[in-house]
């Protein structure tokens, strides 16, 4: 008979310990067992079964391993290493460059690596130029809005404006407005001065102004060219309204030492605004009044001679 292995005889040995402790305790007493009697072996399938059993719980620990670690790499994405920068315009088609690589025109979308980026943006001569931080997954967007500059005349040196998107560094010129009343004078929804200003400056170009008085009911667009250097002088139109005029029992008529006629008037016609009237009667001498025309009212006029 070939010799048994170490292993299968602690393997006999544990079958037999693991026996002895589950068998019964026998009930009827029987005459004890020779001294120089031996146990019969007990067989050895259990101990196989129990070494096939831990092999394969072994696979099955190293496959839940295995997927775990697969499943996680494929379930996180990677981190996006770069972003998005939008680039526009008002008005549109100005020339993209970006770490001196043209880019295309305004508008304009594109994606950079993250980090720090020089951005030109070139328009008729003029470059817009700013450094900018692109993060990794950011969305950027960068808008210039440029301000008009008209051609110079021939006879003004053409100005220099490094970079027209900025108000301050534009040429300026000055307007004067000329009026017997006082006017405000606006430019959109912005109060640039009034007319008893000496000067209401006004960057290069071309202007739509309105000359307001509320007082009066009055308001008047122009639109004035100015000139960088130069002063432009308006002139408000103010117009005309009807006035009656009449006195007791009668008078000569001056409206801011001008004669207009004498009492009673009805046809006269007067610009809005303040003015001196003046009654005139040989025997019950001078009376003066101030009045203020308007576009609100009809201007009524009338005054007793008789009465100190």
């Amino acid at each position: 008979m070939a010799p048994r292995s170490h292993f299968a005889e602690e393997s006999a040995s544990l079958g037999s310990f693991e026996s002895e402790a589950k068998r019964p305790v026998p009930v009827e007493r029987h005459a004890p067992p020779d001294v120089g009697q031996q146990a019969a072996p007990r067989p050895r399938r259990r101990v196989a079964q129990l070494v096939g059993g831990l092999s394969a719980v072994a696979v099955v620990a190293v496959g839940l391993v295995v997927w775990s670690s697969w499943n996680s790499s494929a379930a996180t994405p990677a981190a996006p290493k770069d972003g998005s920068l939008r680039v526009d315009s008002d008005p549109p088609g100005a020339e993209v460059l970006v770490d001196g690589v043209s880019r295309g025109s305004t508008p304009s979308v594109m994606r950079l690596g993250a980090g720090q980026h020089q951005l030109i943006i070139r328009r008729d001569g003029h470059d817009h130029v700013r450094t900018l931080t692109i993060a990794p997954g950011a969305d950027l967007m960068h808008v210039v809005a440029w301000q008009p500059v008209p051609a110079a005349p021939a006879d003004v040196p053409a100005a220099t404006v490094p970079e027209p998107a900025r108000p301050a560094s534009a040429p300026v010129g000055w307007v004067t407005v000329n009026s017997p009343e006082r006017l405000d004078v606006y430019e959109g929804l912005r109060r640039m001065g009034t007319s008893q200003d000496a000067r209401i400056e006004l960057p290069a170009g071309n202007h739509v102004l309105e000359l307001t008085a509320d007082q009066l009911g009055f308001r008047q667009r122009q639109t004035v060219r100015v000139i960088a250097g130069r002063g432009v002088s308006l002139s408000a139109e103010l117009p005309r309204v009807p006035v009656f005029i009449n006195a007791l029992p009668w008078a000569d008529v001056l409206v801011d030492g001008v004669p207009v006629g004498q009492t009673p008037l009805g046809t006269l016609r007067q610009s809005i605004g303040t003015h001196q009237i003046e009654f005139r009667h040989p025997e019950l001498g001078t009376r003066r009044r101030t009045v203020v025309l308007s576009l609100q009212e009809v201007a009524r006029i009338s005054i007793d001679m008789q009465k100190p």
